[in-house]
């Protein structure tokens, strides 16, 4: 495949994976579930392929690549350069975002209104969340340890009910409690306790916003038992009272 005119992607492999190569380059590059990818093409041949064994789930926004220099200036593009690919992890903020884009119930042109909101606001925090890194400078953990690190992400989102404690997960994942802590940081800007709280806010969300339950019932299904408790962080959260949210939501 050939492309013949300056392109600026940003992609998000959500579930799946594969890997693309381009002519100039010596490897491979991988795309792994969880990966969040900055591309410039322009007048050159690539070819990529998808994991067979799994089905891939990518998102991507496609942007004018004039915008390169207004959008990122800390990372220079000359634009007779061919390609440039830049790669960073999905973080819980974003994949909020990407689940919301995925499942706005709106229409016509609320839809449309919902989407670019949604977009311009993913590609804040993506520049955000760059420069950021940039900032903090690489990565000092193995890869071994990210690997256990993402399994510890999967086990606190299957068990966002009953999740376990810290030292339970590390337990879990092989790796000691402390280089869990820090990592777990490091890898999604938040911590252990800031992402199950997260993901139960935004589980709790998407259960009234598509099922005909009521509060309380939403509240239990996330782990929390204190209904109260959970109105004031869904409230912190999103703005509304949950019992406003759920009505809305039915309307």
């Amino acid at each position: 495949m050939i492309n013949c005119y300056p392109h600026l992607e940003l992609a998000f492999t959500l579930d799946g994976g594969g890997y693309f190569s381009v002519d100039g380059q010596n490897k491979d590059i991988v795309t792994e579930a969880g990966s969040a990818q900055l591309v410039y093409l322009h007048d050159i041949r690539f070819h990529a392929e998808q994991i067979k064994e799994r089905p891939t789930v990518h998102m991507e926004l496609r942007m004018d690549a004039r915008l390169w220099g207004s959008l990122f200036p800390n990372i220079k593009l000359g634009y007779n350069q061919s390609f440039l690919y830049l790669q960073d992890t999905i973080r819980p903020k974003m994949q909020v975002l990407l689940q919301q884009l995925r499942n706005c119930s709106y229409s016509g042109s609320a839809k449309r209104l919902y989407m670019e909101g949604k977009t311009l606001e993913l590609l804040a925090l993506f520049i955000y969340e760059m420069e950021m890194g940039q900032v903090k400078g690489r990565s000092s953990l193995k890869k071994d340890d990210i690997d256990r690190i993402y399994l510890a992400r999967d086990i606190l989102v299957k068990m966002l009910g009953q999740p376990p404690s810290l030292l339970a997960l590390s337990k879990l994942i092989h790796l000691n409690d402390y280089k869990l802590k820090i990592g777990f940081k490091e890898v999604f800007g938040m911590t252990v306790f800031e992402f199950v709280r997260q993901q139960r806010m935004e589980k709790a969300r998407m259960l009234l916003e598509n099922n005909k339950i009521s509060v309380s019932e939403a509240s239990s299904l996330v782990g929390y038992h204190n209904f109260s408790h959970f109105a004031s962080l869904f409230r912190k959260t999103y703005g509304v009272n949950p019992s406003e949210y759920g009505k809305n939501a039915l309307k």
